[in-house]
């Protein structure tokens, strides 16, 4: 009878901006006891939404995309078989840290913030439509919640819901003061497909965001 018994939290880091970080212990349910599998991370949120901002139709649809900085890079070495025992082995953490951060292909997205309650549909569209017109300066119309997507379900306990929004006008991208975002762009879905070849569109949660975008238009 093997079950994922309750995690127990360890420590947790709470940022006033919506999430919080736990250090958990996962565990199965052996006959009527309880056993330690291994200890992780697991990150819990505000409700969040992920945006694709369309415009036109069939094959010449585009996408709205924006460049976000991010702490991402390649791999420092090709070392598969021990890449994590190698790095803490050399001491190349401070290296690898030095080699991280650049400008990613992302559709917008964020975070609901806290106050007064309303329907958790109703939160969703209007963050979405926040963060559309902040981030990329698009106006949406017509939104609708598409579905629900989990970046990586063994860290994240929540997934996020995909709104879908018609772009109606462009106007000043106005992004929030710790955000670092650059210029937005229209792809069409060709474009999009030759991101994703050449490595410049890795984000799983805007790739999850527009397969599910795709089966509902």
């Amino acid at each position: 009878n093997l079950a994922l018994g309750k995690a127990a939290a360890m420590g947790s880091l709470c940022n006033p901006l919506g999430f919080a970080m736990l250090r958990v212990v996962v565990q199965k349910r052996e006959q009527m006891a309880l056993i330690d599998l291994y200890d992780q991370p697991m990150l819990i949120e505000n409700p969040g939404s992920v945006v694709v901002c369309l415009v036109g139709e069939g094959e010449n649809q585009k996408v709205g995309l924006i460049e976000v900085f991010r702490n991402t890079g390649e791999r420092i070495n090709q070392d598969t078989k021990s890449y994590i025992a190698g790095i803490n082995e050399r001491q190349e953490w401070e290296y690898l840290l030095s080699t991280l951060g650049r400008m990613e292909w992302e559709l917008p997205r964020g975070l609901a913030p806290g106050g007064e309650g309303q329907p958790i549909e109703s939160a969703i569209l209007n963050l979405a439509r926040a963060e559309a017109l902040e981030e990329a300066g698009l106006v949406l119309a017509n939104c609708l919640v598409a579905g629900r997507v989990n970046w990586n379900t063994t860290f994240c306990a929540h997934p996020k819901f995909v709104v879908v929004g018609r772009i109606i006008d462009q106007v000043e991208q106005r992004p929030e003061e710790l955000e670092i975002i650059g210029k937005m762009r229209l792809f069409s879905r060709q474009e999009i497909r030759e991101l994703v070849n050449r490595g410049e569109l890795t984000d799983g949660l805007g790739l999850a965001a527009l397969a599910v975008a795709g089966i509902h238009f």
